[in-house]
């Protein structure tokens, strides 16, 4: 038996967890992984409405920003049970609902401002559970869209991470126009705020960013 986990912004296997088609792929792939054996674990951001009436499993401890921070995993019960699917929230204060399905913010002036604040909480809440183990002993780890990316940034860059370099890691881009840009440094929502401790290597970030991207785009029309 495999152990996966999945990693979103949205899960319609849950209930209210959902705006638009990658909702339904978060729901439907781990219940066909269900049906041969293997087991999934799905864990969203509980976006401050989640977690309420889930079952509490630990808390998550972490750095960001030189500060330390406390996040909540959650277990929470499906849409429809299945015996090899299990569903999680992450809930922290900062992670907040925002006005498009009760999920994404669009920021008035800064384009994924709010949501790169929520988001990076999120990935490192992850990144420590999977480190915890609070998942068990995973396989894989498959990431959907910008939101989940970070944590192939902390696997690869952050020292209190290189646990996850053990497991193999899938990333499925469902919407190539949103990709979630920010600036590396000068704002509070960039890379080097929430994570001033690590080296940034700016020309390798940016590389495998377009390599990912392009790769991906031509498998659409090859």
């Amino acid at each position: 038996m495999n152990n996966f986990l999945f990693v979103a912004a949205e899960n319609d296997g849950i209930s209210n967890c959902k705006a638009g088609g990658m909702g339904d792929v978060v729901r439907d792939v781990p219940r066909h992984i269900s049906n041969r054996g293997d087991k999934v674990h799905v864990v969203v951001p509980a976006y401050s409405r989640l977690h309420v009436n889930g079952t509490f499993k630990t808390n998550l401890d972490f750095h960001l920003r030189g500060t330390n921070y406390r996040a909540e995993l959650y277990e929470v019960v499906g849409k429809k049970e299945f015996p090899n699917i299990v569903h999680y929230v992450i809930h922290h204060p900062e992670i907040q609902e925002g006005g498009i399905a009760h999920i994404y913010h669009d920021h008035p002036t800064e384009p994924f401002f709010t949501d790169f604040i929520k988001y990076m909480i999120f990935c490192t809440a992850v990144a420590e559970a999977i480190k915890m183990g609070a998942f068990g002993q995973l396989d894989v780890v498959h990431m959907h869209d910008w939101h989940a990316s970070a944590l192939l940034f902390l696997k690869t860059y952050h020292p209190s991470y290189k646990e996850l370099k053990k497991m193999r890691y899938v990333y499925s881009i469902h919407n190539l126009a949103i990709q979630g840009i920010r600036p590396f440094y000068d704002n509070y929502a960039s890379v080097h705020n929430w994570f001033p401790e690590l080296q940034l290597d700016h020309d390798v970030l940016k590389g495998r960013a377009t390599k990912i991207a392009l790769t991906l785009w031509l498998s659409v029309f090859v």
